[in-house]
């Protein structure tokens, strides 16, 4: 199954990234934004020139050509403000993990929230995933908080899951079913 290129919801296109078209916008965000975006992301460290940001969405590319996930760009009228990926879908079990991110200057107006949930909802009417996971450090409090207010349901608690700075960090295991009260558009709410 090819992974959809575009994506809409009420105010956001969703579209998969590619290097060749996006490279400059998406370095560029992440550069504008990379005290913020450092504070949960290690990969934001080996984002230090344009290359590496033209490498990390080759390789998005590849995972995307190979029907297993990818890396979808949130544009606002304003441009790319943020990212939603899945992360290698395990097709036997019907099961991804999550991640996001949105830049500071555009949080706290839904775009985020607004992003997961279609990408959720692609997950499961279109992809038929029956498990979508998240995991996020345990100081996210933001980060859970959206999760939660999607009827996602915490699972747990991952230590030592990422090393961050020289430190190594917990992480909250976040899971919504397909069967966890999803209907449609409307998800359940906190």
């Amino acid at each position: 199954m090819d992974m959809a290129e575009d994506l809409k919801s009420e105010r956001l296109s969703l579209r998969l990234l590619h290097s060749e078209e996006d490279g400059e916008e998406f370095f560029a965000l992440v550069k504008h934004d990379r005290k913020a975006l450092g504070q949960w992301l290690p990969w934001v460290e080996t984002m230090r020139n344009l290359d590496a940001c033209m490498a990390f969405l080759d390789a998005s590319e590849i995972q995307a050509g190979m029907s297993n996930g990818g890396l979808w760009g949130l544009f606002a009228p304003q441009g790319l403000i943020g990212t939603v990926a899945l992360h290698w879908i395990q097709w036997d079990h019907l099961s991804a993990s999550i991640g996001y991110w949105l830049d500071s200057k555009h949080q706290g107006n839904g775009y985020a929230r607004e992003g997961v949930a279609r990408l959720v909802q692609y997950s499961f009417e279109d992809l038929g995933l029956h498990r979508v996971e998240a995991s996020v450090a345990v100081n996210n409090l933001r980060s859970a908080h959206l999760l939660l207010s999607l009827g996602f349901q915490r699972e747990g608690l991952r230590r030592h899951a990422e090393r961050l700075h020289g430190e190594f960090l917990d992480h909250g295991a976040f899971a919504i079913l397909q069967s966890d009260g999803y209907t449609g558009n409307h998800f359940p709410t906190v």
